[in-house]
C-alpha cells in the first residue's frame, strides 16, 4: 500500500489506520521467512512445531502459487529496495517472471488470473503469455469458481490500454454479473451450475 493511499486510508477510515500499519508490518517482516528454497514460491502455510523440550519452531507447509502472485502483486507498491528484500534478491517485476515460466505447468484458472493480474501490474514484457495461458485455462461457457472469474476480470481490467483485451474484458465482466443472485450484491460460490475444476494448495 502505498504511502498515498494510506493517507487516504487515515482520512476516510482513521480507525484502520493502525491496523493497516501494523499489518503491512507483520507482512512485510514475515513474508521473507515463508520464501521457499530456491526463492521462486512461497509456502501456503507457516504452521508452530512443539519439540520435546517444550521449545516452538515454525515450519513451512506446502506451497501456493496463488499466494505468490498475491505476494508479488501488493509488494510492488513498496521501494525496489525493500522488494528484494521480501523476495529474495528479486524485484515484483522479476519475481513475476519466474511465475510467468511456470505458467505451462499450472492447470488452475486462478492462479494463472493471478500471475496474469501481477504481470499486467508489474509492467511484465511477457504479459501476453500470461494472458494466454490464463485464457487457455478458461473453460468457455463452464462454470468457475466466482472468486476466481473476479481473479480474471481484474487481470483483464489491469492489462486493459496495454493489450488489446476489449472483448474479453466485456465478457468477464457480463459472466460475473449473470451470476449475481437476482439484484442483490451477493455472488454464489460459482458462476454457474456444474462441476468446477479444482482448487487448493499443493
Amino acid at each position: 500500500m502505498t504511502i498515498t493511499r494510506l493517507a487516504a486510508l487515515g482520512r476516510e477510515e482513521p480507525a484502520l489506520l493502525t491496523l493497516a500499519r501494523r499489518l503491512l508490518t507483520v507482512a512485510e517482516s514475515g513474508l521473507p521467512s515463508m520464501l521457499l528454497p530456491g526463492k521462486e514460491a512461497f509456502a501456503f502455510t507457516m504452521a508452530g512445531h512443539r519439540s520435546p523440550d517444550g521449545s516452538w519452531t515454525l515450519e513451512r507447509r506446502g506451497t501456493s502459487t496463488r499466494y505468490a502472485a498475491i505476494t508479488a502483486l501488493g509488494v510492488r507498491f513498496l521501494p525496489e529496495e525493500r522488494q528484494r528484500t521480501v523476495l529474495g534478491g528479486r524485484s515484483a517485476q522479476e519475481f513475476t517472471g519466474l511465475l510467468i515460466e511456470s505458467l505451462p505447468a499450472v492447470t488452475n484458472l486462478g492462479d494463472a488470473a493471478l500471475i496474469a493480474w501481477a504481470a499486467a501490474d508489474t509492467g511484465h514484457p511477457k504479459l501476453s503469455d500470461a494472458l494466454d495461458r490464463m485464457r487457455a485455462l478458461d473453460e468457455e461457457g463452464g462454470p468457475q469458481y466466482t472468486v476466481e472469474a473476479a481473479w480474471v476480470l481484474s487481470a483483464l481490467a489491469a492489462a486493459h490500454g496495454t493489450v488489446d483485451v476489449e472483448d474479453r474484458l466485456t465478457a468477464a465482466r457480463d459472466r460475473l454479473l449473470r451470476a449475481r443472485i437476482g439484484k442483490s450484491p451477493l455472488f454464489p460460490h460459482a458462476t454457474g451450475p456444474g462441476w468446477c475444476p479444482g482448487t487448493g494448495p499443493t
